[in-house]
Order: structure tokens, then sequence, then C-alpha cells
């Protein structure tokens, strides 16, 4: 019941105030992408009003629930506003308006839902996942300056993630649980919104590459499906592993702002208003849950820009009207932009140090004239994340390029490659910006899954020539080949995202040492608790999980750091008040851990980082420590100071 009662708070807080006010406002545009996206900047605004106000996260929701209550009332006496007219009507209108595309949307919402109640969240150790979780029980906790109400309003939405941060603790304070608890039911809505986000996307998207009205609801689908499974880096489904992270909630925003930014240069008459205003207010929102996303929006938003204002000088079409105004003018204005901001960059900052990292090699490895540039390691993180499932696609799309380019998102999809990982001109400006470990991210730009479903679409399950689509029936083939992690001999496909989309709580994620995780909180709100001495991974595990502090996954470590001289420290050092993990319950090795790179593949295997003589040492000293709880190959003890 309480999981489900979280649940209704989150798709209510993040989905009906957005709605209510899209209904007002904009009642036939981007229904649910407005509705997400305008609910995040309801929150926003609602939490710097709490904030200022000294509200704790508790009062925060009960804001917005009062917001709620206001846009609801508004809307029983207020009619939506109309367009004027019925050519201004379907000169407006939707791509997205097929009849059966809410039963598209419902088809992807309750296939994840199924899959995700079936295999539960991702949560395998020692992943991100616990360094966020750490996080939102920091504010949880009350220990951060937020959750006490003294922070500056604007800083509660400005500090990268803090928004969602909040949400989480404050809907965990609301049902009177820890976050831990409610992990499933939180990764649950929030993959699912990423995913019918992905779908309502798509549709646009496909419908302006040319594929049948009554074909686009399966393609928008089969992208969101194709996303779960293909869209991610290494052995990592993108929505798998980030569903807890501020990423995913921002991504949604990412793609309204796109499709905002696309109507203005399509002509629509209704969007040049919304552009100006609406757009710098949505990055602004994007910039405050998760910045990556933001400098994501600038990129692609100027790639269409230059991808519809070249298309004025070089297309004989004459439909493009008085569209080609605006396309030529956000063209200029690009250009000049790009000039001043070059210019700055290269005058003002200085190059991050880019030699001693594996992200970023020297260009002149490829090509001797522009050696001493960096360059994006192709064969890193890049790799990683197109991996062979992308390259058959971008196969794909180039042998199928005539029906690709007449959606301009996937021709500027296929070229951000070339124009950012790839481009080491592009790279030394970036390393003015931002540190080389986050280069290869602009990867993520390039839509695997929504491509592949765009290809699918239009070239198998349309009606053609059977001759002709042999091609496409064999790079499908490749295709689902390349998803299967494969082994031959010593190789392994370790770009498969498979093995993160397998069940992996019990064996090596929270339920692995859950009644650990549980005894210490109960422990913790017993007795204080000066520090936990363990080995490095419990220790990274219990920090995030009952005292919200984010530690290091190194092996360096009490434990097995201190094996040799523990006894000597333990009797001279004070300790008291301590506890110390013994905790000798090992995880399973997954193929995550084996080819990932991400951490050591025996970081699970915890038992051997303890002395071998640890136990005889504690039975021959017993007014040193006293064991407060024990439980199938773990002990926990209260460590005391010894008084001889």
């Amino acid at each position: 019941m309480t999981q489900l009662v979280a649940g209704l708070i989150y798709v209510g807080i993040l989905l009906t105030p957005g709605w209510l006010l899209a209904r007002l406002l904009f009642p036939n545009h981007h229904k649910f992408l407005l509705s997400y996206s305008l609910s995040l900047l309801i929150l926003a605004a609602t939490l710097m009003v709490a904030s200022a106000a000294g509200y704790y996260p508790v009062g925060w929701l009960k804001l917005i629930g009062c917001v709620v209550v206001v846009l609801f009332t508004i809307n029983l006496f207020c009619k939506p506003y109309q367009q004027t007219s019925d050519a201004e009507r379907e000169k407006r209108s939707n791509p997205s308006e097929p009849r059966n595309q809410k039963l598209g949307a419902l088809f992807v919402l309750f296939s994840f839902s199924f899959y995700h109640l079936t295999v539960g969240p991702y949560s395998e150790i020692p992943s991100d996942i616990w360094i966020h979780l750490a996080r939102v029980n920091n504010i949880f906790l009350g220990s951060d300056s937020i959750a006490n109400g003294v922070c500056l309003p604007v800083q509660c939405v400005s500090d990268q993630g803090h928004l969602t941060y909040l949400l989480h603790s404050a809907v965990a304070a609301l049902v009177g649980v820890n976050p831990i608890d409610l992990i499933n039911i939180s990764t649950l809505v929030a993959g699912s919104i990423f995913l019918l986000s992905v779908y309502f996307f798509s549709l646009c998207v496909f419908y302006d590459g040319g594929v049948p009205s009554r074909l686009c609801p399966l393609g928008g689908a089969l992208a969101a499906l194709l996303t779960l499974l293909i869209f991610g880096t290494a052995s990592f489904s993108f929505v798998r592993y980030y569903s807890y992270f501020p990423v995913v909630f921002a991504f949604p925003v990412f793609f309204l702002v796109i499709l905002l930014f696309k109507d203005f240069l399509e002509g629509r008459s209704w969007s040049t208003l919304i552009c100006w205003l609406s757009i710098p207010v949505f990055i602004l929102l994007i910039q405050g849950i998760h910045r990556q996303e933001a400098f994501f929006s600038l990129v692609v938003l100027a790639a269409l820009a230059l991808a519809y204002g070249v298309e004025t000088f070089v297309s004989q079409r004459s439909f493009l009207g008085s569209s080609s105004h605006s396309r030529r003018r956000s063209l200029f204005y690009l250009t000049i932009v790009s000039i001043i901001l070059a210019i700055s960059l290269l005058l003002r900052l200085e190059l991050n140090e880019w030699s001693g990292t594996p992200h970023v090699v020297d260009a002149g490895l490829y090509f001797n004239l522009l050696k001493g540039l960096p360059l994006d390691n192709p064969s890193f993180r890049l790799w990683d994340t197109i991996g062979y499932s992308g390259l058959v696609v971008l196969i794909w799309a180039i042998f199928r390029w005539r029906m690709v380019v007449q959606s301009k998102f996937l021709l500027v999809s296929l070229l951000l490659p070339l124009l950012t990982n790839l481009n080491p001109f592009y790279a030394a400006l970036f390393l003015r910006l931002d540190m080389p470990s986050t280069l290869w991210r602009t990867a993520y730009l390039f839509p695997v899954g929504i491509l592949a479903a765009f290809l699918i679409v239009s070239y198998v399950f349309r009606s053609a020539d059977g001759r002709n689509r042999i091609p496409d029936y064999l790079l499908l083939i490749f295709l689902i080949a390349a998803c299967v992690p494969w082994q031959i001999g010593d190789f392994y496909n370790r770009t498969s995202r498979i093995p993160s989309l397998y069940p992996s709580a019990a064996a090596s994620g929270a339920q692995l040492w859950e009644d650990l995780i549980d005894a210490s909180l109960a422990l913790q709100s017993q007795i204080p608790i000066k520090r936990i001495i363990t080995d490095s991974t419990t220790r990274f595990i219990l920090e995030a999980s009952t005292r919200g502090t984010v530690q290091s996954r190194s092996q360096g470590f009490y434990f097995p750091k201190h094996n040799q001289d523990y006894q000597r420290d333990f009797l001279e050092s004070d300790y008291s008040g301590s506890l110390l993990v013994i905790n000798r319950r090992d995880g399973k090795v997954t193929a995550n851990a084996r080819y990932s790179g991400h951490w050591p593949a025996n970081t699970l295997q915890v038992s051997q980082k303890y002395p071998p003589d640890l136990d005889s040492f504690i039975a021959n000293h017993p007014s040193l420590f006293e064991r407060l709880w024990s439980s199938r190959d773990i002990d926990i003890f209260l460590m005391k100071r010894d008084v001889n």
C-alpha cells in the first residue's frame, strides 16, 4: 500500500499541475511533454517560495497541492484556449494525432511496468544509484541546508539535482519510510515517464520522416522499447541504470525544447512567441535539474538551426514559404553567436589537461595534420555508447539516407557524432568548459532506439517489393545479434545492454544486504554512532543508505588496508561509539562487474577483505566489543574504549 500511495504522489506531482496548466494554454500541442515540463516548472517555482518561507520538504509538497487545487478550480470555470480558424488549426496541427496514439502509450506504459515489477529496480552494488541515494538521504536525514530551510531560494533550483533529490526525500517523508524503501516505485515512475516521452517525441519525428500516420504509434512504441533495450553505455541500459538520477528527469524537457524549436523553424504561427519565451525558461529548468542536458539542448538547437537554414539555400521546395525568413535568421544568429563564443573561449579560458586520461587522445594518431589537438577517444566511452547496435543502425541509416534525411532531427542525429565527438576543434573548445571525462557524453545524442525503430517501421513493416527489402531484413538480423551479449573465445560483446536488464536486487543489489541496512538504521536511531568500521564496499553502501554520505568505492578503506596493523590500532586508538561491521556475505559476480569496467569484478567478494584472525581477536578482547546484531555471515559490534 505504501508503494501505491507513493506512486500516486509521484504521478500527481510530476504530471497533474502541468496538465492542468497545459489544458488552459496549449490544449492541442505536445500534451504529455508539456504536462511534465510545466509540472517541473511549477515544482521549481513553489520550491523557491517554500524555501523563502522556511518550509521543510513536506511543506513544499503541500504547497504544490494547493497550486493543483487552484489550477483545477480555474479549469472548472475557464475554457481552454482555442485556435482561431480551421485553416490555422490545420497549419498548427500536432503531427502526433493518429487516433490510436493513446493505445500505443498504454502499451509502452504497461509493458515497462510489467517488466519493472517483475525484475525489480536496478540497484547493483556498487553502481551510481547508491551515490544519488546518499544525496537524497542527506536531505531526508536533515543534514542538507536546503532541507533545513536556510539556503537561498534560487539556490534550491539552481544547484544541480537538488530538485529531484528533494522530491525523493519529500515523498519518503510524507509516506513515513526511508528513501531506499521507495526505490522500486520511484524508478518505475521515472522510467515510465522517460519512455513515454520517447514515445511521444518519436511520433513527431516519424511523421516528419514520412512514416504513415497509422504506423506512427507502432513506431513510437517500438522506439520506446528499443531505447530500453539498446540505448546506454557499455553493459548498462540507460533507462535501467539512470532511472533514479536527475538525468532521466531532464531528458523529457530536452525533447520538448527540440519540438518547440522545430515548430518555430517550420513556421507554425502559434509557436513564434512560445519559442522565444518558453525555450530559454525550459533550458534554465534543465540546467537546474542536470546541466548536461541543458548543454545538449544548445548543441541540438544549433545543429537544427544549421540544418534548416542551409535547406533554405539549397532546397527548391516551394512549401517552405514564410518559414524561410525564420530559418535564415536563426542561421545568421547561430553563426554570429558561435563565432563570438569560440573567440571568447579561446582567449579567456585555458585548456583543461587531457593527456593523462583515457577519455581523450591526440587527434594526430589518426590525422597527422591535427597533431596536438584533443579528440574524444573513439575506442573508449564513445564506442561503449554507440556499440555494435549503434554501428548497425548507422550503416542502415546511411544505406537508407534518402528516407532518413526527411526528418531534420534524424539528419542532425547522424551528423552530431562527427560534429562533436569526432571533431578535434569542438573538443578544443569543450575542454575549456569542462573536464575530459565528460567529453564523450554527446554520444547520447545519437538516438539509436528512435532511429532503429524508424528504419524498422519504414522498411520492414511497410508493404513493398520484397526483393528491395532483403538488405533491410539482413540488417535487422545483424541488429538483433548486436543486442545479444555473445561471446566468442575470450571476446565478449560488452556493448550489449542486456546484462543490466536482468534482476539484480537479490544476488548483487539492495536485497543482498537488506537486513544489514535495516539493522544499521535501527541501531543508529537508538544510539549515537561516530563512524562505521568495515570494508570499503560495505561502508560505501551503509554510508549511502543510513548516513547520507558519499564514500569512495575503492579498495583502500579500513579493511583490507589495515589488515596487518588493525590489532594495535584497535588497542591503542579510541574507537568508542563506532560500529564494527564484519560482512562475509558475498554477492554474485555479474556480467556488468566483469565487462563494464565501472568497478572491479571482485567488489562483492567482501569476505576476502577481512583479516583471518579477526574473529579470534574479538573473542579474546570482550571488553572492546559488544555484539549488537548478527545474521547470515554478518556481525555488528559496538566498539568500546579499553579502560585498562
